[in-house]
């Protein structure tokens, strides 16, 4: 796959459409390729009929000799936070060499992954933004 070409398309005149994203090898985004990311955030981007959530995606990491980090990314869209709750997600199991013990959603619908990997926990999630 060399890249993303999303089009939004005219309801009233099918054949009417607007490049919203090209990262492929040719586009003005190419410089993003494949990521997910970039495309979802111009999705989050469009003007909606109603105000959508505005959430955040963070990840805990606990060690077995009790030391904790946090990471967390900024305030999202709902797209964006999804595609990177995703990815951080893949790249947990394909890259650092967890395994992925649960996922499930929370009472709000947003996800919710735990991860192991040689005493290490991770927790990945999705949480509404309070501000």
């Amino acid at each position: 796959m060399n890249g993303w070409h999303a089009l939004r398309q005219h309801t009233q005149a099918p054949d009417r459409h607007t490049v919203l994203y090209d990262s492929t090898p040719n586009g003005p985004q190419r410089h993003h390729g494949n990521t997910l990311i970039p495309l979802f955030a111009r999705i989050d981007g469009l003007d909606a009929p109603c105000c959508a959530p505005q959430l955040i995606v963070s990840a805990t990491h606990t060690s077995p000799y009790g030391a904790n980090h946090n990471q967390i990314a900024g305030i999202e869209g709902p797209a964006t936070a999804v595609a990177r709750f995703s990815e951080w997600s893949k790249r947990l199991t394909d890259h650092e060499g967890y395994r992925r013990v649960w996922q499930r959603s929370e009472r709000d619908g947003y996800p919710l992954a735990l991860f192991e990997s040689a005493g290490h926990i991770t927790t990945v999630r999705v949480t509404a933004s309070d501000g």
